[in-house]
């Protein structure tokens, strides 16, 4: 997966003003983003613990 297939829908982006809401067909897909967004993020520390209490 990369940043395109992301911004197109294949997991959807989804900004709700005050956070971005993220819905993905399966957990693969999830765990998937969730790498990715760690890489494009590294200091984004609160979405990172969110997103890791999600997945986990």
């Amino acid at each position: 997966m990369d940043r395109n297939e992301i911004y197109t829908g294949k997991a959807r982006l989804v900004n709700r003003g005050n956070g971005i809401v993220l819905r993905c067909a399966t957990k693969g897909e999830l765990a998937e983003l969730l790498a990715l967004l760690r890489a494009l993020f590294p200091h984004g520390g609160r979405m990172k613990d969110l997103m890791g209490r999600a997945a986990a």
